[in-house]
């Protein structure tokens, strides 16, 4: 549990994935996917932690697709908020450079 409270997976040398689930605690303020991460460190359960953390989700023509879950490469809560500050920035970079490209982003806009 020594790597947990240190923020870390101390999964043996893989820095990446310590970083990641580092952050991942930092971030995450849903108490069953941070306690499910911490819990998976507690057990040294890298195989599970590289499946939740080792490739990000992508945004594709369907949107978001991806299991339930914790970490990066799944759907929850902290994904969501990251994936929909996107929008936001591309929406105000792109009105305030032409009127054309406001039309791309228009379904992104609430009233």
């Amino acid at each position: 549990m020594a790597a947990a409270a240190q923020g870390g997976c101390g999964s043996g040398g893989d820095t990446r994935l310590d970083q990641e689930t580092a952050r991942w605690l930092q971030w995450d303020k849903n108490p069953l996917t941070s306690e499910f991460v911490k819990q998976l460190i507690a057990e040294g359960n890298t195989a599970e932690l590289q499946r939740c953390f080792g490739a990000r989700m992508e945004f594709g023509t369907a949107g978001l697709r991806a299991a339930m879950g914790a970490g990066v490469a799944r759907m929850n809560d902290l994904t969501i908020i990251q994936t929909t500050q996107v929008p936001r920035v591309s929406v105000t970079w792109s009105f305030s450079t032409c009127a054309q490209c406001y039309e791309i982003h228009r379904d992104t806009l609430k009233p």
